[in-house]
């Protein structure tokens, strides 16, 4: 047998009586620090937070804007172009014979059918 082996049953370490006043006025400190930095650490990501929120917020309000802008400019600039240049078109396929079986896939683009409305843009805010 090998004599390093120890069998013989150990006894366990005395348990620990209670902890010092100094010991735990020290642990008391500890949770105080950690309270203390977990409170400023939640702080910071709470303003971090509040400044990423008001640049989005800012952000969407500006591309709404250029939105609404755009969306004008095409209603009030670019909308009678493109009808001009259907009804032209219309009116050459109606002289070209070659034209009739395209244009008769499509309404004239003066006509809106029934269930349409046109919709109503108000100029931008500025």
């Amino acid at each position: 047998m090998n004599p390093d082996m120890n069998l013989e049953p150990t006894t366990p370490a005395p348990a620990t009586t209670e902890p010092s006043v100094a010991t735990l006025h020290q642990e008391l400190q500890s949770l105080r620090l950690h309270f203390s930095t977990l409170l400023i650490l939640l702080l910071v990501v709470n303003a971090i937070f509040a400044l990423f929120s008001a640049r989005q917020f800012l952000a969407i309000r500006r591309q709404s804007t250029e939105i609404e802008q755009a969306a004008y400019d095409y209603k009030r600039n670019l909308e009678p172009k493109i009808k001009d240049v259907a009804l032209k078109l219309w009116a050459f396929g109606q002289t070209h014979p070659d034209f009739a079986p395209i244009i008769a896939k499509y309404p004239r683009p003066d006509q809106t059918p029934a269930e349409a409305q046109p919709a109503t843009l108000l100029p931008p805010k500025k």
